[in-house]
C-alpha cells in the first residue's frame, strides 16, 4: 500500500468507528413539567388590623397575604414577626434577599 491508500483506509475505519459510535451511544432526554392556573375573581381588600408589637431586637414584619384555594376560594394568610435566617436579609415578599 502506498501512504495515500494507507491515510484513505485510516479515514474509512475512523468513519466506520464513529458511525457505529454514533448508533451505539446513550442518549440522554429532556423534559419539561409546567402547571399553571388562572384565579378570575380579585381578592377581597385588605384587612384592617393593629400589628402586634415586636416581640424583640433583629426582628422583621412579614405582612400578610391573600392565598387562593380552588375548594374554598380566598383565606387570609396573616403577618407575623419573624428572625430573618441570615444576618443581613430583608424580607421582600415572596422570598429572602441580600441587600448591599
Amino acid at each position: 500500500m502506498n501512504p495515500r491508500q494507507t491515510f484513505s483506509a485510516s479515514a474509512a475505519a475512523l468513519a466506520l468507528g464513529l458511525a457505529a459510535a454514533a448508533v451505539t451511544a446513550p442518549t440522554t432526554a429532556s423534559a419539561q413539567f409546567s402547571v399553571g392556573f388562572s384565579v378570575n375573581i380579585a381578592p377581597p381588600l385588605l384587612p384592617i388590623f393593629a400589628q402586634p408589637a415586636i416581640p424583640g431586637y433583629g426582628y422583621i414584619w412579614t405582612p400578610g397575604y391573600w392565598a387562593w384555594d380552588p375548594a374554598y376560594g380566598y383565606y387570609w394568610v396573616p403577618g407575623e414577626w419573624v428572625l430573618p435566617p441570615e444576618a443581613g436579609l430583608l424580607w421582600t415578599p415572596g422570598y429572602w434577599a441580600w441587600r448591599n
